[in-house]
């Protein structure tokens, strides 16, 4: 991934809030991710791994299986 200043693009499809020219930019969960397992487990593979969405989609089925279960161990991990 790469990103460059921030911009404010589509606020309301992507539920995002961002200052052009600041360093922090704050981003409003989209709602969408409560209800998408698939697009919840790549915010959180960019997050807490930084794996890019785009590389998430490249990888093959398999490979997206596991890493949803790794992602899955982990949580379970933490609450252990």
């Amino acid at each position: 991934c790469h990103f460059g200043t921030a911009s404010v693009l589509d606020q309301k499809e992507a539920g995002i809030r961002a200052v052009e020219g600041k360093s922090t930019v704050s981003v409003t969960i989209p709602k969408k991710l409560k209800t998408d397992p698939e697009l919840l487990l790549m915010y959180i593979l960019f997050r807490d791994k930084g794996i890019c969405p785009g590389d998430y989609y490249k990888k093959s089925m398999g490979e997206k299986l596991l890493l949803a279960a790794f992602v899955q161990q982990m949580y379970d991990d933490k609450e252990n």
